[in-house]
């Protein structure tokens, strides 16, 4: 029976299990494997929020689920003008059944979609930072036929805020070795500034959030912008996704936005990925404030151990150098696949970047 290419109509929970299940039979305690839960699949996209499920791609043998390349769309800025777009991840295929073109086949269906949708690009990621991270292999080998262009990579920045749990998860000797040197101090988070008020996020501040995070993304070249209905759910979900905001005067002024995810390695370890820290119009000691109380959050009411958090245009180094978080080496490539040559012309020309890490 020929394999079928059809978006996924299933539940949440079978396809975290697909997806987290096959990841960890290739990568267990040879690099990080997201824990995708099915509360995480619905936040993105299969949750009620989300009745078009066009895109999220599936490859089928009779009734047996054996693949998946799963995107999101999102307007795109595109060096001063907006365009429609996606961001694509989440690539999977079962291991019997890779070399058998499933990877292909479902890349066409992408690129079907990016022209049926008339999306301009499809963001995605090369993780790199793994010699046997298959991911790169593919993209790199259907890279001339699908104008996927490697664009730049990117680091993470991280902070450690537990560092016996983060050295015994490493894989890394070298890491658990200098995890286990480091004094604890280097690990502890600061008192924030009294006179600086930050407060959990409010459904009333969505219109002011929406109005700073797009006016900082469209100081970069390339971006992804934010629609109302998107950064609501972002903004707050569950017990997964949280925001904190900066009020001055009565007024919002800045914000950051994280969810939790934990990590497969030796052992799990949870973390907190920063989506957006929009904080263009606040000061040095607010910008501090601002991270030193999410840490404290993260650390003191969720437990987190790691917060690793993307590079993006306009990012407060100083803040976050302050605050003791680390920028690490570069481990994945920003891929974009252009709709046409012009494009993929143009997002060659882009240099600063501001988008999710996914």
């Amino acid at each position: 029976m020929p394999l079928e290419i059809r978006p996924y109509e299933g539940t949440a929970q079978d396809l975290s299990r697909f997806v987290v299940e096959n990841w960890l039979a290739s990568y267990q305690g040879k690099m990080a494997v997201p824990d995708w839960t099915a509360e995480y699949f619905d936040w993105q996209m299969t949750g009620p929020l989300s009745a078009n499920r066009d895109s999220l791609i599936s490859a089928w043998d009779g009734d047996k689920l054996v693949g998946t390349l799963l995107y999101m769309p999102f307007p795109l800025w595109v060096r001063g003008q907006e365009h429609p777009g996606c961001l694509g991840s989440w690539l999977t295929v079962a291991p019997e059944y890779r070399r058998h073109g499933v990877a292909s086949l479902m890349s066409s269906a992408m690129r079907e979609c990016q022209q049926q949708h008339g999306y301009y690009a499809r963001l995605g990621y090369a993780f790199q930072g793994a010699r046997i991270s298959l991911g790169p292999r593919f993209w790199c080998r259907s890279a001339a036929k699908t104008q996927t262009l490697m664009l730049k990579p990117l680091r993470l920045w991280a902070r450690v805020l537990n560092q016996a749990a983060v050295a015994d998860w490493s894989n890394k000797t070298w890491e658990r070795i200098l995890l286990k040197l480091l004094p604890s101090v280097a690990c502890q988070v600061a008192r924030p500034a009294q006179d600086v008020r930050v407060r959990p996020y409010e459904r009333q501040d969505l219109a002011t959030c929406q109005e700073l995070i797009n006016r900082q993304a469209q100081q970069a070249d390339l971006a992804m912008l934010w629609t109302e209905e998107r950064l609501l759910r972002y903004l707050s979900y569950g017990s997964l996704a949280h925001t904190l905001v900066v009020e001055r005067a009565g007024q919002v002024a800045g914000f950051l936005n994280y969810h939790l995810l934990r990590l497969h390695l030796r052992g799990s370890l949870l973390s907190a990925v920063i989506d957006m820290l929009a904080c263009q119009e606040l000061t040095a000691r607010e910008v501090r404030a601002l991270l030193n109380t999410a840490l404290r959050t993260m650390r003191d009411e969720q437990g987190v151990s790691l917060v690793l958090m993307r590079e993006f245009a306009g990012q407060p180094v100083g803040g976050l150098l302050n605050t003791r978080f680390l920028p690490q080496l570069a481990d994945s490539t920003l891929m974009l696949t252009g709709a046409t040559t012009e494009a993929a012309e143009e997002l060659l020309q882009c240099k600063k970047v501001h988008v999710l890490w996914r």
